[in-house]
């Protein structure tokens, strides 16, 4: 899955490396699932929103890092 961070605000963007802590299950996003270009295309998640850090309980369902 590709991410899509551009509809983040401004400060929200200025936080580095959010994929990084995203894919590792360090912070929740709020967004959307897009399906863009062809049917063999990745889904992009297009993050609105920087929701809060990530649950332990919510950590264990992505891979480490």
């Amino acid at each position: 899955m590709a991410i899509d961070t551009n509809r983040l605000s401004v400060l929200d963007r200025a936080a580095a490396d959010h994929s990084d802590r995203l894919y590792a299950g360090k912070i929740v996003v709020r967004g959307s699932i897009q399906h863009r270009g062809e049917e063999y295309d990745l889904p992009w998640l297009v993050a609105t929103r920087i929701e809060r850090a990530a649950k332990a309980s919510e950590r264990k369902h992505c891979s480490p890092r």
